[in-house]
């Protein structure tokens, strides 16, 4: 799944191929011929829309509590992390600041 998820962060389109993935020794292999950065980007949507950036706005709201800082104060913001370099992530965290 990582690796996916890397691929996709620069890739629209990739094939999943794994032999023999699976703990309950089938000796199944996952076989995905076309997955999709939108497929993935539908799959993390809720995580993202709920989770993440709801843990941005906590973050901001601790800047402010603590240095009376608010966003129209801030210049730039600076994502770090794994999900950061998720473009899905980028871009609906850049929607929510704007509105």
């Amino acid at each position: 799944a990582e690796n996916v998820k890397k691929q996709l962060s620069t890739e629209e389109t990739i094939e999943i191929h794994y032999q023999d993935i699976f703990k309950d020794n089938s000796v199944r292999d996952l076989d995905i011929e076309e997955f999709s950065r939108e497929d993935f980007n539908n799959i993390i949507r809720e995580k993202v829309e709920i989770d993440i950036i709801e843990e941005c706005e906590k973050a901001l709201k601790i800047l402010e509590t603590n240095t009376g800082k608010t966003l129209n104060d801030i210049t730039h913001i600076i994502m770090v992390g794994g999900s950061s370099k998720i473009p899905f992530v980028k871009a609906m965290y850049a929607k929510k600041l704007k509105t």
